[in-house]
């Protein structure tokens, strides 16, 4: 879970069962501490980090192929996230 620190320009990061993480609203960032890495970065208004089996980077451009991402869910997620209606087989509407 991120928390910012000292005015947006640290960071600091722990998490569990991610490869890869976009931080947006950081033009001020200039270290992040991550599950105990320090990374020195470059403020930018989206920051892309990626783990490299035990250390993270500072990753660039797109992540190649098909992810889970922000906003992305499965089937049954997509089914339900929207109000819906059913219709009995006599034509009246169920609520």
């Amino acid at each position: 879970m991120p928390s910012g620190l000292s005015g947006g320009a640290n960071y600091k990061i722990i998490t569990k069962n991610i490869s890869r993480l976009d931080l947006r609203e950081t033009s001020r960032a200039t270290q992040i501490h991550i599950d105990g890495q320090e990374l020195s970065v470059k403020g930018a208004p989206q920051i892309t980090l990626e783990k490299a089996g035990v250390s993270w980077k500072v990753a660039s451009g797109s992540w190649p192929g098909l992810h889970k991402t922000h906003a992305l869910q499965g089937p049954i997620d997509d089914a339900f996230i929207e109000p819906f209606s059913g219709r009995a087989s006599d034509g009246k509407a169920l609520e």
